[in-house]
């Protein structure tokens, strides 16, 4: 174990080195530009080759405009070099060696055609230029300790070299030089120690805090957990001074002692929206005064005859007797005075926090299990809102509480259910926009469950997702349409294979390598193979780790397309970072092909274009549809017009070119 933190720690420092490097890369360039400019115009003077001197500037403008742009483009790609692949590393410090390398070529040359001449003055010029090179090396390029070595001796030793085999030796200057050579070594050295020694006090430093950090969670959660249980030994909420959930109880059951059970109640769920954010970033003391603020207006805002408690860490439930003097529209009305209320800002610590909620809401009679269960009803009813996007009000319905009955025993029978057997796989074709010949199948992933019956794939899969059952999932379709490919003896042929993969087949580690083995197991090429991912790859918590995933696949000859595009992240602008080969345009731009849809798909289109991407529209269910998608430029079709998802390679089915030339041409002279 610490030999494997060493290892980590010695990986960082050498990153940061060379991020260090990098950084002093521009003051480098920028004094070899200045002084190698002013040697030229001294060297012109003295009557040196004109075409000789025009060839070294050239260089040297090219040389020295090369490594400004490697520098912007190296530091541009990560503000943390340590996130960075090893071989990647290593090329970035070949190129920052081979820059320098070059660099002392070049002054190797002109200190050469320097001592040409018959002008000491001038010579002694020289020999001072690259000495004071050498002097500002020693602090410039501290960070890399080889070549840096290389580059002062190998500029010193030159000059004195220089300084003894002209026709007038100057053999104490030269034997000055090689000391002053020696001295810049030790000073080279001594920096680049210096430098190290304080990038290693700041990762210990690291360390220790982290450590700290740890060991205050642990604390915090060992109080809170305390704190929980104290709570439970009275009515109300220690922080707010709310009821807490025992004191909602004994509220309702008052209520129902004395009240009419054909008496009506409506019960809000309030759930505070990314209340977690001011937790983790301002502290817990600052989110308690929050919440505590937030009751107060929360109270000032209900009746007097209403109950309300802090029901959750961020979640308050309130209870209001419905009558003459509250109606439902009333409740809503509430509910809007109540958001009003908190979202006013709230001052800590200095700070104007602003805060909002999703709220639920449930109607039931005033029977005391009733109320209790309305809790959750609305409790399920405010998760409604908040999977649509958070900030809204939702009446409770029946249907929601099915609905909830249905995703809970898909995650329960899913994980048996690809033992069992019930998955299969459903093919779809991808079509030519020009041929209408088959361009690639796309493997769709089904389920149908003896108890469950048919189970949508937009039910299941982001189900599979949330429990990491996806993974498992992904490798038996995978293996079953490879094989079913290559059965068929479509492996030889022109068409594709493509299958979905999701974010969370893309972080595991062997993805890779698993998807390589199943091709070659099943004797189908990577030319063959068509990865569709979500624009969730272009997240930029994951997108280092994807984008090298996906170059490594793309290096390989799989083709990457991007399922769904326009529906998710504004990802116009990754779209350069990322071997992508495909945009699938989303089925709901198809579908509607109003004007607004129309200029997405044709911006779409056009900047796919630009990148040498191809595009592909989902959802083509008319032949007008197909006949417009066409004359935009979009490369493929795909939809029930052409075929539905079948069981079988060969029931595909697709329409012929005359069925679409009846509509409208296809053909690129008559659009």
């Amino acid at each position: 174990m610490q030999s494997e933190l060493a290892g980590m720690k010695e990986r960082a420092i050498r990153a940061n080195l060379l991020q260090v490097a990098y950084t002093n890369n521009i003051a480098n360039v920028g004094v070899n530009l200045l002084a190698g400019t002013a040697l030229v115009f001294m060297l012109l003077s003295a009557g040196v080759n004109q075409i000789l001197l025009a060839a070294w500037m050239c260089a040297l403008i090219i040389l020295s405009a090369w490594r400004i742009h490697l520098t912007y483009t190296v530091l541009g790609t990560s503000d943390d070099f340590t996130s960075i692949p090893d071989a990647k590393l290593a090329r970035w410090e070949f190129l920052y060696s081979l820059g320098l390398l070059v660099a002392v070529c070049l002054w190797i040359v002109i200190t050469g055609a320097t001592f040409t001449t018959d002008q000491p003055d001038l010579q002694h010029a020289v020999v001072m230029i690259i000495s004071a090179l050498a002097a500002g090396a020693t602090g410039i390029l501290a960070a890399q300790v080889i070549i840096g070595r290389i580059y002062i001796t190998l500029m010193l030793t030159s000059g004195s070299l220089f300084l003894i085999v002209g026709e007038n030796p100057q053999y104490i200057l030269s034997l000055l030089g090689v000391a002053f050579a020696v001295v810049m070594l030790v000073l080279h050295r001594n920096n680049h120690r210096a430098l190290r020694e304080a990038l290693m006090l700041k990762f210990s430093n690291r360390e220790l805090v982290d450590e700290l950090t740890s060991e205050r969670q642990m604390l915090e959660h060992r109080v809170d957990r305390r704190t929980a249980e104290l709570k439970r030994l009275s009515e109300r909420d220690s922080l707010t001074g709310l009821l807490n959930r025992r004191g909602i109880d004994a509220w309702i059951a008052d209520r129902c002692a004395t009240d009419d059970v054909s008496k009506q109640y409506a019960t809000i769920i309030i759930d505070l929206d990314r209340f977690k954010q001011i937790n983790d970033g301002l502290g817990h003391a600052a989110g308690d005064r929050v919440l505590t603020k937030i009751a107060e207006r929360l109270a000032k805002a209900l009746p007097v005859d209403a109950a309300l408690g802090r029901w959750g860490g961020d979640e308050f439930a309130a209870i209001l007797p419905l009558g003459e003097d509250l109606s439902l529209e009333g409740c809503h009305e509430l509910i809007r005075n109540m958001r009003g209320d908190v979202e006013r800002a709230i001052a800590v610590d200095g700070m104007q926090i602003h805060v909002g909620f999703s709220a639920g809401l449930a109607v039931v009679s005033g029977e005391r299990d009733l109320l209790l269960d309305s809790i959750r009803s609305a409790d399920l009813a405010a998760s409604e809102v908040k999977r649509k996007g958070r900030g809204g009000v939702q009446l409770y319905s029946s249907e929601m509480f099915s609905e909830q009955q249905r995703t809970l025993l898909i995650g329960q029978k899913i994980k048996d259910a690809l033992d069992a057997g019930e998955f299969s796989i459903a093919i779809q074709p991808i079509v030519d926009a020009g041929t209408l010949e088959v361009d690639s199948y796309e493997i769709l992933a089904r389920w149908e469950s003896p108890t469950l019956g048919r189970v949508r794939p937009e039910e299941f899969i982001p189900i599979a997702e949330d429990l990491g059952e996806i993974v498992g999932l992904g490798a038996y379709i995978l293996e079953t349409a490879l094989s079913r490919f290559a059965a068929e003896g479509l492996a030889g042929g022109k068409a594709k294979l493509a299958i979905n993969v999701s974010l969370r087949q893309l972080v595991w580690p062997s993805f890779a390598d698993f998807l390589l083995t199943a091709l070659k197991k099943h004797g189908v090429k990577p030319q063959s193979m068509v990865v569709e991912v979500t624009e969730s790859v272009f997240d930029p918590e994951n997108r280092v780790s994807i984008g090298s995933l996906l170059e490594k696949l793309s290096h390989e000859g799989i083709d990457i397309h991007v399922d769904d595009f326009g529906s998710g992240y504004s990802s116009l602008s990754r779209l350069r970072e990322m071997p992508i080969a495909a945009l699938k345009i989303d089925q709901t731009f198809v579908r509607q092909m109003d004007e607004q849809s129309i200029a997405i798909i044709e911006g779409t289109v056009h900047i796919a274009r630009k990148f040498g991407i191809k595009t592909i529209a989902e959802g083509v269910e008319t032949a007008e549809h197909a006949v417009a998608l066409q004359n935009i430029g979009v490369d493929c079709l795909q939809g029930y017009l052409f075929g539905r998802p079948q069981s079988e390679f060969s029931h595909l089915g697709g329409l012929e070119r005359s069925d679409l030339t009846r509509t409208g041409s296809l053909d690129s002279d008559a659009a």
